[in-house]
């Protein structure tokens, strides 16, 4: 019997769901935490989540200089996300989407939560070690050298441009079909989370013709809110 909770389009027996995220965004952290819980509370059978890399700087950077990737590029300088993807990429090949995730749940804790400066070796050396992984095997990744890394980190970011037509985080694709953003600021309660769950499938794969849905905020909301993000962008430029 199919779960009324879920829109499995594919009728592959559970909903595929695909988050396009960046390390330095407070909104795919809290994205990321309800989808663990959505997850969790449906079960992982029915439910499955991918972790996909989308870079906010390569977004910007690309635009602005002609012929630059952050691919390309070495971790330092003005380039805070590199480092923590090319970790995280050498993570997922190696530990696969459940090494990602544990790995994904320290390291956005330690920026989002307690405004460390993830992308000091530091603190990713940390993270991989609370997520149960041996920091001496991603030495390569850590030092910046890890050109496997550098393939995934353009491989998915290419593909969620191109096939998505993704322009932010977060991102979530349904079913490999059809994506929406979504900015998620806090994260819902317990008795929300099912309910905002619906309302994106539903959004992304029940309602085409919905195009954009975006809240107004007022001037006090939006104080709120640069209130409620300031540990995120603590120490950014």
């Amino acid at each position: 019997m199919s779960n009324p909770l879920i829109m499995d389009i594919d009728n592959s027996g559970a909903l595929e769901i695909t988050l396009y995220f960046d390390f330095l965004c407070p909104y795919a952290y809290q994205t990321s935490l309800w989808l663990r819980e959505i997850r969790d509370l449906i079960g992982a059978d029915e439910v499955r989540v991918d972790w996909q890399f989308f870079s906010l700087e390569e977004n910007r950077w690309s635009k602005e200089r002609e012929g630059w990737h952050i691919w390309d590029q070495k971790p330092g300088g003005e380039l805070y996300g590199l480092l923590p993807f090319l970790v995280a990429a050498a993570v997922q090949l190696a530990a696969g989407d459940e090494g990602l995730d544990r790995f994904y749940l320290a390291l956005g804790r330690m920026r989002h939560e307690e405004g460390l400066p993830i992308w000091e070796r530091q603190h990713l050396e940390a993270a991989l070690t609370e997520a149960g992984l041996d920091p001496i095997a991603y030495h390569e990744a850590l030092e910046g050298t890890y050109q496997p890394a550098y393939d995934k980190i353009k491989s998915d970011h290419t593909k969620a441009v191109e096939k998505y037509g993704i322009f932010g985080s977060s991102s979530l694709v349904f079913e490999n079909s059809k994506a929406i953003y979504l900015k998620i600021l806090p994260r819902p309660t317990d008795a929300q989370a099912i309910e905002l769950f619906q309302f994106a499938q539903r959004i992304a794969l029940g309602l085409p013709m919905i195009h954009e849905i975006k809240r107004a905020h007022t001037p006090e909301q939006e104080e709120e809110l640069k209130e409620a993000t300031s540990l995120s962008f603590t120490g950014l430029k």
